[in-house]
C-alpha cells in the first residue's frame, strides 16, 4: 500500500507543477485576451489549493521520511505565501503585491524540487531511497 501512497504522491507533485502552469496561463488569458481574474482567482484557491494540499497529504500517507515530508510542505507554504503577496494589492504595500509574479516562479521551482524528489521514495518502503533525483 504505501508504494501505492507514493506513486501517487510522485503523480500529485508533478500535477501541482502542471497546476502552476496553468495558473500563469489563466492569468496571461486575463491580461492579454480580455478574460476575466476570476478565473485566475478561482482556479487559484480551489485547484491550485487542494493539489498543493494532496501533496503533503500523500507524502505523510506514503510515510516519507521526515525530509521528504517537509519538502512536500513547501508547494502549500508557497500558494499560502502567494494567496498573501496576491492581498497587499488592496491593503498595505503595493510593492509587496508587486511580488506575486515572482513568488509564481519560486512556487514554480519548488514544484519541480519536490516532484523530482518524490521520484528517490519509489524504492519499496523498508529499502534506502535511490538517487534519481
Amino acid at each position: 500500500m504505501l508504494i501505492w501512497m507514493r506513486r501517487l504522491h510522485l503523480v500529485l507533485a508533478w500535477l501541482f507543477v502542471g497546476a502552476v502552469v496553468l495558473q500563469v496561463f489563466l492569468a496571461g488569458l486575463a491580461i492579454f485576451d480580455g478574460w476575466s481574474w476570476q478565473d485566475h482567482v478561482t482556479w487559484g484557491h480551489t485547484g491550485l489549493a487542494l493539489i498543493a494540499l494532496l501533496v503533503l497529504v500523500s507524502a505523510a500517507a506514503g510515510r516519507l521520511p521526515r525530509s521528504g515530508v517537509g519538502w512536500a510542505a513547501l508547494p502549500l507554504l508557497g500558494y499560502i505565501g502567494q494567496t498573501l503577496l496576491a492581498g497587499f494589492r488592496f491593503s498595505g504595500p503595493t510593492a509587496l503585491a508587486a511580488l506575486h509574479p515572482v513568488g509564481a516562479l519560486v512556487v514554480f521551482g519548488i514544484g519541480i524540487v519536490v516532484a523530482r524528489r518524490a521520484r528517490r521514495f519509489l524504492a519499496r518502503p523498508g529499502e534506502p531511497p535511490s538517487q534519481l533525483a
